[in-house]
């Protein structure tokens, strides 16, 4: 009986949820090798190493193939090393974004290293597994790295295959289970036409796409095996405006009620016939990522992105007057111009439009890309380890970033967990559209106020609380409680509301009989009573949400815990007047 070679392919992806398309790739386009036998496993970052070491070593493998990005690389490296010492015979392969720039240099830093794919591996990781198996001679496999005689041999770098319908997709052959309510990557193109210097996808300046048919087909097959989204990863899903149009069209055709389909886009070059069609699809079935990452010209003229805030601003107004499609918006600390002054403005310039998300990441030099030729000019100061994150620049601080750092993790607690709509709304129009001073005020009094780093849900509702004691006067403020309360509400089924929240506005009869005056309405589908609960507030809630206006007068509002949370992270809820 011929012994097979058997091979793991495995990554750490930063979430239980998330998914390795990677890796999916590489099996699908080696399955068919006869005299080998593969095997796919994926951990989290969030695991623990040796944990991760025992499950590899509950069997035995020849190779072991490591998919490497920014998240993972650090804990890889240690993996790898764990399992030379383990079993020097085991060799191991590394491919990914991580490994696919100065390689060379990668390879002679670490002994572990025994092969490395640079950039896609789908043809490359074939033509090496043959050579493997037969004479195992890699000399013709290009775009290779491998050690002969205690020697690097580095192969020609040869560019990815023009033609995608060559490779075998990542969901030609899936386990079901692997896709059942996680998030699934997903992509229809490679490549990216534009040239921003801060991106790996920079480098390739031409995007290939994969057959229109074949992209329909998987997609169908993903959302039929119940993945909860769909996350495209085309660096411009609307580069093809046709295209764009054409595979929209086909989603709304298949949405099941609940599949999510998120898409990174160019909001600038989207087109009136595309934001026409989406204005009336289901709430909740797509989800936007818009990269500004800064409205200041020279900035976005240093880093070679073409855009207009002007145009952004505008399709962004439009999709958000739809009330269908959550928006995400990102902006990049440390960009090249892009003082501290500077980033206050594009901050509130972006936060004006009131997007669903807004990601305020940080600069990262990465191998390959182009802004890594840049740092000596703007200063560029990075950690040299992954993620590479930006320490300062010649226009911005160390100390600075540290206190935008801090502004950022109350931003993501606070406005991007969607959990405070009503109360964020209220406050924020103290702050007359200054934004960023409203964060910067706000993490200055957590750090004051010796808050811990990890605060309970009622703890969070209570440092709000408190920091906009010392904003609002003492009629303000008795709104902002009532919205805050509200906000507690949406959360879902909540046992004990907050002393500090509590009104006891409402009896337990007038309670009751609210509710059954409800269950008796003939607009409304209200399966249990039991899952129903009515608050009282002190003025109408309904005329702020529509003119933005406080009338003092007795609102009651049900919440129905039984039906899902709206795409605003808010669970159902309607407004009775008394």
């Amino acid at each position: 009986m011929v012994t097979k070679m058997k091979i793991l392919l495995t990554t750490l992806n930063s979430k239980y949820i998330h998914s390795a398309l990677s890796l999916k790739y590489i099996y699908n386009n080696i399955a068919d090798i006869e005299g080998i036998s593969v095997l796919v496993k994926e951990y989290t970052i969030n695991e623990n190493l040796q944990d991760i070491f025992a499950d590899i070593f509950s069997d035995t493998y020849d190779l072991i193939a490591f998919s490497c990005y920014i998240w993972n690389i650090e804990y890889i490296i240690k993996l790898c090393n764990d399992i030379k010492i383990a079993d020097n015979n085991v060799k191991i392969l590394l491919g990914g974004p991580e490994v696919s720039y100065e390689s060379y240099e990668f390879m002679s830093k670490y002994d572990f290293a025994d092969f490395i794919i640079r950039d896609e591996g789908e043809v490359i990781f074939r033509k090496f597994i043959k050579s493997y198996i037969s004479n195992k001679n890699f000399s013709n496999i290009p775009s290779f790295l491998y050690r002969k005689d205690e020697k690097i041999i580095e192969n020609t770098y040869e560019p990815p295959i023009e033609n995608l319908a060559l490779i075998k997709g990542a969901y030609d052959i899936f386990n079901k289970d692997d896709v059942k309510d996680k998030i699934v990557y997903y992509e229809t193109s490679r490549g990216c036409s534009y040239n921003c210097a801060y991106c790996l996808s920079s480098i390739t300046k031409k995007v290939r796409f994969f057959p229109y048919e074949k992209v329909i087909s998987d997609i169908k097959k993903i959302v039929d095996a119940g993945a909860k989204q769909i996350k495209f990863v085309d660096r411009t899903f609307n580069f093809d405006k046709k295209r764009t149009i054409d595979i929209i069209k086909y989603l709304c055709s298949i949405d099941n009620g609940s599949i999510n389909f998120h898409f990174e886009i160019t909001a600038h070059i989207l087109q009136d016939d595309l934001l026409d069609m989406l204005k009336n699809v289901r709430q909740g079935l797509f989800q936007f990522e818009i990269g500004v990452q800064s409205t200041n010209k020279l900035t976005i003229k240093s880093v070679n992105r073409v855009d207009n805030f002007d145009k952004i601003k505008e399709k962004v107004t439009k999709i958000k007057s739809f009330g269908n499609i959550h928006q995400h918006l990102d902006l990049i600390v440390g960009l090249p111009y892009e003082d501290i002054t500077s980033l206050k403005k594009s901050f509130n310039d972006v936060m004006s439009l009131r997007p669903d998300n807004l990601q305020l990441g940080f600069l990262k030099v990465l191998k390959g890309s182009p802004i890594k030729s840049m740092t000596d000019e703007y200063s560029i100061k990075y950690r040299d380890y992954s993620p590479y994150e930006v320490i300062s620049t010649k226009f911005i601080t160390y100390k600075e970033i540290i206190m935008v750092k801090s502004m950022e993790e109350m931003l993501e607690d606070y406005y991007n967990s969607m959990t405070y709509n009503y109360s964020l709304d209220y406050v924020f129009n103290e702050f007359d559209g200054d934004f960023f001073e409203f964060f910067k005020r706000f993490a200055e009094f957590k750090k004051d106020n010796s808050y811990n780093k990890n605060l309970s849900r009622d703890t969070r509702f209570l440092l709000l609380y408190e920091f906009v004691k010392t904003v609002l006067d003492v009629e303000k403020l008795k709104v902002f409680r009532e919205f805050l309360r509200l906000d507690f509400l949406l959360m879902g089924r909540n046992r004990n509301i907050p002393e500090f929240l509590s009104n006891n506005a409402i009896d337990a009869v007038t309670k009751k009989a609210k509710i059954a005056d409800f269950m008796n309405r003939e607009d409304i589908e209200v399966s249990n009573k039991n899952n129903l609960t009515l608050e009282a507030f002190e003025f109408d809630i309904e005329l702020y949400k529509t003119k933005k206006q406080i009338v003092y007068a007795k609102t009651y509002v049900i919440f129905d815990y039984n039906k899902e949370k709206n795409f605003k992270n808010m669970s159902i809820h309607y407004f009775l007047k008394d």
